[in-house]
């Protein structure tokens, strides 16, 4: 059985009950009134991984302190960038504030929140590639982004 959906004419009465429902009208989602006003999601604009980690403080101040207190380690680890001292304190201050963003916030949207979370895990690595909790955290970050379209971000 075929059955042609938007061939009837406007004026033509559904051939059955089941299709009396369905608009007839070939162009019953033309116009502007049927059309979203904003962006389909796959459309919008996604913002960066650092735009992300720069937003994360501002949504939810509470993680204030904590993007402080990476700000100093990072500040220290240009000054010393061969101290291992200082290279521990800036992935712990690194992955504790990622964990913060990814999961004790409650106040950011998702997207903020994966994309910095992403950010601080591998900047972490980047200074001990061997951080098994970054490593994992990252890991688990890029498994979810690679089933959604899109991929992982990069930047």
């Amino acid at each position: 059985m075929v059955v042609l959906v938007g061939c009837q004419s406007v004026n033509t009465a559904p051939a059955n009950s089941n299709t009396a429902s369905r608009s007839t009208a070939p162009d019953a989602f033309a116009g502007t009134s049927a059309a979203p006003s904003a962006a389909a999601p796959s459309e919008e604009k996604k913002p960066t991984l650092s735009q992300a980690l720069a937003e994360a403080p501002v949504d939810d101040p509470s993680l204030k302190p904590l993007a402080q207190k990476y700000a100093q380690a990072e500040a220290a680890l240009k000054a010393h960038p061969n101290d291992p001292n200082v290279k521990k304190a800036y992935v712990n201050a690194a992955y504790n504030y990622a964990h913060a963003i990814e999961y004790v916030s409650d106040k950011l949207e998702p997207m903020i929140k994966y994309r910095a979370a992403l950010l601080l895990y591998r900047k972490a690595l980047a200074v001990d590639p061997t951080n098994a909790p970054s490593e994992r955290e990252k890991d688990q970050i890029e498994a979810i982004y690679r089933t959604m379209p899109g991929g992982i971000p990069q930047e």
